[in-house]
């Protein structure tokens, strides 16, 4: 964990100075949608806890590189900040997923099945027991080492921790929410077939039905964005845990090295989600344009006023 370059020592500066400002512009923007939905509401949930676990991931990088003596209470509590919100994280993203899945597959079910008070109850439960779960993962399984700088694990091998936490961690979402995307992009594919024949039979402003999906639509692409940052960012630690560690004898050097690069890999999918919406979603750069000109003419209002 010690033994890095300069890089890894400061890249969660980085990774928070683009991160932070972009997930804040997507509350934002996610705050000027009313009344809120399930799907706004957890979009704006994802930026909050994308931001908590860039802000606990530099706390814990800063507190392990610069050395400190965490004795054996500190070891068994440094770990879990993070974690706990970066596997909340995941399976907000997950949860959206889930939501778009039931919108666009089951549009005349989605008000009863997926509501606002039972996202907020499944956020709630989810936070609740995945807290639980790190928690008690870390203090079973990680002591100090004498008195040593180091915190190291105890009663159980590396590579079977590591596998138990990025099994619900990362794994388990990186599953459902392939799988739901999946089934997302294939039922706006024969929306977007019925879209078109509906254009050539009324006009789509004279729709308020299409006017609807257009914003379900936006709201779908979005997850996908998401969906897909998620998977490229975290497909080679699934690959590396499940597949390469197991069956290949790498060098311990070698494996610091791989396990260090995943790290970065897997944090940059907290502070990259706001650019993917930007770049991919044409709803999304107008809502963030109508937001920034609010603030601006509230701003000039107050200057004008003194």
């Amino acid at each position: 964990m010690y033994e890095t370059d300069g890089f890894l020592k400061h890249y969660l500066w980085f990774l928070c100075g683009i991160g932070l400002p972009g997930n804040l512009l997507t509350i934002l923007v996610v705050l000027s949608h009313k009344p809120y939905r399930p799907a706004t509401l957890l979009l704006g949930c994802l930026a909050i806890f994308d931001s908590a676990a860039l802000i606990t991931k530099l706390i814990e990088s800063q507190i392990l590189y610069n050395k400190f003596r965490l004795g054996w209470l500190g070891c068994k509590l440094i770990y879990i900040p993070s974690t706990v919100t970066a596997s909340i994280a995941n399976w907000t993203l997950a949860l959206i997923c889930a939501e778009r899945c039931i919108a666009v597959c089951y549009p005349l079910k989605r008000l009863y099945l997926m509501t606002t008070r039972r996202s907020k109850c499944l956020l709630a439960v989810m936070s609740a027991v995945l807290g639980t779960y790190v928690s008690v993962l870390y203090a079973l399984f990680m002591v100090d080492s004498n008195g040593e700088i180091v915190c190291v694990f105890q009663n159980i091998g590396i590579y079977t921790f590591l596998l138990v936490q990025y099994a619900s961690h990362i794994i388990a979402p990186f599953i459902l929410i392939s799988c739901f995307t999946v089934l997302v992009i294939r039922q706006l594919h024969v929306m977007r077939n019925n879209r078109q024949e509906l254009r050539r039979k009324r006009s789509i402003n004279e729709s308020p039905i299409l006017r609807q999906e257009s914003q379900e639509n936006k709201m779908s692409l979005l997850m996908i964005g998401a969906s897909l940052l998620y998977f490229i960012v975290n497909a080679p630690s699934c690959l590396f845990y499940t597949v390469i560690w197991p069956a290949t004898c790498i060098p311990r050097h070698v494996w610091f090295y791989v396990k260090d690069l995943l790290y970065v890999i897997n944090d940059s999918s907290h502070a990259l989600n706001f650019f993917v919406y930007f770049a991919l979603v044409k709803g999304f750069r107008s809502d963030l344009y109508k937001v920034i000109s609010n603030v601006v003419k509230q701003r000039r209002r107050k200057l004008d006023d003194l």
